[in-house]
């Protein structure tokens, strides 16, 4: 709550100079949906089928693996991951570790989007691996393509 004040004082100042990332992370500030996790936990439930871009969610978010994990293990579940290999708890077809296969994705170019294609509650997770890139920009608006198109 104290950031929370803090940034509203600093907007009312007339400062949008904010920031407190610590390890170079590239968010679009004015776009709330590339820093959160729009997905509420509870929701993974609900998701019949996941990307994971460059994130290895046993180490960075453990609460959202174990229910990635309970969501698998109910069936029915695709999970695909772009990145580097990593093991998982849990089936994940590994895609690759280029970026441009995101390009292809958003471009509806990649084997990936029929299942993309077929499934009604796609989730996406992005991992901090991949806004801490030099193209972590280019991640992040491949992602919203990708969100926005399926």
């Amino acid at each position: 709550e104290s950031m929370l004040l803090l940034k509203e004082t600093m907007q009312k100042l007339g400062s949008e100079n904010i920031d407190c990332r610590q390890d170079g992370a590239k968010l679009i500030p004015n776009n709330r949906g590339s820093y959160v996790f729009n997905t509420t936990i509870e929701g993974i439930e609900n998701a019949d089928l996941c990307l994971l871009i460059n994130t290895n969610p046993r180490i960075e978010a453990p609460i959202i693996n174990a229910r990635i994990r309970k969501r698998y293990s109910q069936g029915n579940f695709p999970i695909a991951s772009i990145g580097p290999d990593v093991e998982y708890l849990y089936h994940v077809e590994k895609l690759g570790n280029n970026p441009g296969i995101l390009n292809k994705i958003a471009k509806g170019n990649h084997k990936f989007c029929e299942l993309l294609s077929a499934s009604q509650n796609p989730m996406l997770i992005i991992g901090q691996d991949a806004l801490i890139r030099d193209d972590a920009d280019s991640v992040l608006v491949l992602a919203g393509k990708i969100a926005e198109k399926f």
